[in-house]
């Protein structure tokens, strides 16, 4: 069973993903709205990737038999004043995610949940690459 801590706190993290995945698909809009369908694609892609790190807890915390409770999701900025200030956000938002994580991962360590401490070290990995993408 698992415990009710972590279970409350991979389900924030859950939201937290589809969150970042809504965000990058107002981001992909903004983008095709100003005929810039390189940068739209490149968000539609984050915003699925984002997605599939949801599912990836989604999946987690229902096989550890925990119960997922999802949220409503905030609506996202949908305007924008240039380019840079998108990728700025973009990049803000990947740092707070990393932050949220690391935070989900010393409760886990903290309360010797060595399986989720294993689950959540792939998405610490994956955060390092997100943000080397976003920053490059």
């Amino acid at each position: 069973m698992m415990n009710e801590k972590i279970e409350e706190a991979l389900n924030k993290q859950i939201n937290n993903e589809l969150v970042a995945s809504y965000n990058y698909l107002a981001m992909a809009a903004y983008f095709d709205r100003q005929n810039l369908g390189g940068f739209a694609e490149w968000m539609q892609k984050q915003s699925d990737e984002e997605r599939g790190h949801a599912h990836r807890l989604f999946r987690y915390v229902l096989d550890r038999e925990g119960n997922v409770v999802l949220e409503a999701v905030e609506k996202p900025e949908n305007d924008y004043g240039s380019i840079k200030e998108v990728f700025s956000r973009s990049l803000e938002q990947e740092k707070k995610n990393t932050a949220d994580i690391y935070k989900l991962y010393e409760l886990a360590r903290e309360l010797n949940d060595y399986a989720t401490v294993r689950h959540l070290q792939w998405m610490l990995d994956e955060q390092v690459e997100e943000e080397k993408t976003v920053s490059d």
